[in-house]
């Protein structure tokens, strides 16, 4: 770090830059590009890529900083295994029980030197990825007093800080900070999770960027097309939900937001009573946001012209502030610290200022899927026919390949919008591809095609991982609830974590082993998205079988909890896939039972195995809370003081409901059943069909998983009840 001396000698010698440009129509979209490029593209004056601690360690000859939070016991971190690009991402958390500023804050100004700043006549861009979790996007979080809380902020473009100035410290610097006169503030509105921009206007009251839509209405987000992002919608909803109309975030997805302002010609307008206020005369502010990897959407667009727009405030001509500084943090005013709630935690990747608008960034990624309209006005408490089950595999013999569904599921893919199964096995269906739903076209189909019957024998087996040589599918097997998507280091994955329990090789019709009995070693099976092939893990299985997996979205690894090789009470283990390693960790204290179920519980970052009836007394649901710091101090206990329409448990489906908070499933004989763990209790309704009068039976086996898109529950049931597919919204 320079001496004090050489720094004050450097800012002194500074320009301010500005750029001469009118206001103007929102410029064009350019090209999408990776940040490489993109950081380096005409007109950017600074980047950040959070790639290492040395991002986060400036001080005054730099001139950015990551600072604590109130309690001075966190700061931002540099997180090296969720980023967006490069090696790393600066990450916040917020602990339950915090006040406003819970996880710190990271500001940077807009140039090492103080030399870039941003005022009359003048334009300036700020790109950045945010990423939230299930926490910070589900929890309605409360202000002092049990109000929902006004807003999670995300970021703040503020003044400036200049050599000397009105107000120059030791240094003969004034500092201006998030609190300034002058600033402009993405976050979200109260507690609901669609975004707004609001600035201060007279150097006291803040005000949102509001379209004045009618005399009793305004547009939160102005640039959105119809229906419109309307105030007066919010009356009919809980707090949280979202609003129709309303560009909203979701959990574990990386968004770009780009801020954009236009600047013009210094001068005054008159304020309430008279007062005279200091203003850029024309000045515009646009918002545009991008799920990941679609283009990016405008949603706010103030500017002249707009019902009820009025330009940006400038504070005092003595001071003559200029844009000049960002701020990151999911920062929350007035925040309850007596609120219990899980760990938030929020990313921040790829910053960008620049005098031009940046490009959107390019990559890979997947669209965010959309919802599905057939589905869009299905009521409360009623299940959709969707049809008959289908399927032609193996193409040279597909009698009987709906029995996939034999003791076997399927798992949500919420990165394609789908359901993904796999199974069979154990003398029912041998096919090998993976069954899949598509949530758009409500079809069923194969990823792949299976490997025909004609090259299911034993010399095409390969038993060190129980995989078809001529394909490299795995083996077909009953696959529980063991199926798991998600993604790490190496990429999106679908997971098949068990065994089946396989002690040899079944071919098509064989009605028996073909042989290997004695030798096979099943591995966990990953079917990479990316490159469309199936790896296998080098590792043996420790865990029983008909054990229960999920995937743990804050450590992007899987966990297991179940048997040991069929030995009670049963673990709790944790499968890294980049690494592909197990670590073992705590023992249940009784027995858990086998072929349960296990849902991760986003509210509190815990997870809940519900048993299959094998236990003492039938109904048990354990409690699994995670040490993920250190897997060996983690929990498994029975709960206890369960109340209302408790379900008498099979093996059957159950899967978390992000829309109202509970564990969904168990169908059986038309009913539903639904746990909420935050009060121990059990709901059963009677399902309503569509069309009218249908029987809808119950699941087959764990063949039953959560859309979220769509706010429905996807159901196969069982021959019994004729192997039909349903969606079924809850409410």
């Amino acid at each position: 770090m320079s001496d004090k001396a050489s720094v004050l000698a450097k800012i002194a010698t500074a320009k301010t830059v500005v750029q001469s440009i009118a206001p103007s129509a929102p410029p064009p979209s350019l090209p999408p590009s990776d940040f490489d490029t993109r950081k380096t593209a005409p007109g950017v004056v600074r980047w950040f890529d959070f790639d290492s601690a040395a991002q986060i360690a400036g001080g005054f000859d730099e001139n950015y900083i990551a600072n604590p939070s109130n309690d001075g016991l966190r700061r931002p971190v540099i997180d090296t295994s969720i980023k967006c690009s490069g090696a790393g991402s600066l990450r916040f958390d917020l602990p339950s029980n915090t006040t406003a500023n819970a996880g710190g804050e990271w500001l940077a100004n807009f140039s090492p030197d103080l030399a870039t700043r941003f005022g009359e006549n003048s334009e300036f861009y700020v790109q950045v990825r945010v990423r939230w979790n299930d926490v910070m996007a589900q929890t309605l979080f409360q202000q002092i007093g049990g109000a929902p809380q006004g807003g999670i902020k995300f970021f703040d473009v503020v003044a400036g800080d200049v050599f000397g100035g009105v107000n120059p410290d030791s240094w003969g610097i004034t500092k201006y900070y998030s609190s300034s006169d002058l600033k402009v503030v993405v976050q979200s509105y109260i507690q609901h999770r669609y975004p707004i921009v609001y600035r201060y206007f007279d150097g006291a009251t803040a005000n949102l960027f509001e379209d004045v839509a009618t005399p009793l209405d305004v547009k939160h987000q102005n640039a959105m097309p119809s229906p419109f992002c309307l105030y007066s919608k919010l009356a009919a909803l809980a707090p949280g939900a979202d609003n129709p109309g309303c560009w909203t975030m979701l959990a574990n997805e990386w968004i770009t937001f780009q801020l954009g302002i236009q600047l013009g010609a210094k001068g005054t307008v008159i304020g309430a009573g008279g007062s005279v206020i200091p203003v850029w005369l024309n000045s515009t502010v646009r918002l545009w946001a991008a799920r990941e990897g679609q283009p990016s959407q405008l949603l706010v667009d103030w500017k002249p012209g707009v019902p009820g727009y009025a330009p940006l405030w400038r504070g005092a001509d003595s001071e003559d502030q200029r844009f000049g500084k960002v701020y990151l943090f999911p920062y929350m005013s007035n925040k309850d610290p007596a609120q219990a709630h899980g760990l938030g935690q929020v990313w921040y990747d790829d910053l960008i200022i620049s005098k031009v608008r940046i490009a959107d960034p390019s990559g890979s990624a997947t669209p965010a899927p959309a919802p599905t309209p057939t589905l869009a006005n299905l009521p409360a408490n009623t299940a959709l026919d969707l049809g008959r089950y289908t399927c032609a595999q193996p193409a040279d013999n597909p009698a009987g390949c709906e029995r996939i569904s034999e003791y076997s599921g399927f798992a949500y893919d919420p990165y394609n919008g789908r359901m993904l199964q796999f199974g069979g096995g154990h003398a029912s269906t041998t096919r090998t591809d993976i069954g899949v739903f598509d949530c758009t076209s409500l079809k069923w189909g194969s990823l792949y095609p299976s490997t025909p019957c004609a090259q299911q024998v034993l010399a095409n087996a390969d038993l060190s991982a129980m995989r078809w040589i001529s394909s490299n599918h795995p083996i077909a097997r009953h696959t529980y609830d063991m199926l798991v998507v998600g993604e790490s280091s190496g990429g999106r994955s679908f997971f098949v974590m068990t065994s089946g329990g396989l002690n040899g090789v079944e071919g098509c019709g064989s009605g028996g082993i073909l042989g290997g009995a004695g030798a096979s070693q099943p591995r966990i099976a990953r079917f990479d998205f990316a490159s469309g092939a199936w790896v296998y893990s080098k590792l043996a299985i420790p865990w029983y079988y008909a054990s229960a997996a999920a995937f743990d979205p804050l450590t992007k690894k899987i966990v297991v909890v179940g048997y040991t090789d069929n030995i009670a009470p049963g673990r709790v283990w944790l499968y890294d896939p980049a690494t592909d390693t197990i670590t073992a960790g705590g023992a249940a204290p009784s027995n858990i039972g086998y072929a349960n179920n296990l849902i991760y519980f986003p509210p509190t970052q815990k997870f809940y195995l519900i048993s299959n009836g094998t236990v003492a007394g039938g109904l048990a649901v354990f409690e699994v809370t995670l040490d993920r710091t250190n897997l060996a101090a983690s929990s498994i206990a029975q709960v206890g003081g369960m109340s209302g329409s408790l379900p008498a448990l099979i093996e059957t489906g159950f899967a978390y409901d992000s829309k109202n908070k509970v564990i969904g499933g168990c169908v059986r004989n038309g009913l539903f059943y639904a746990y909420d763990p935050a009060a121990k209790l059990w709901t059963s309704r009677v399902m309503q069909t569509s069309p009218v009068g249908g029987a809808i039976g119950t699941v087959a086996h764990h063949s039953l998983d959560y859309d979220p898109v769509n706010n429905v529950f996807i159901i196969l049931t069982d021959y019994a009840s004729g192997f039909r597919t349903w969606a079924y919204r809850y409410q």
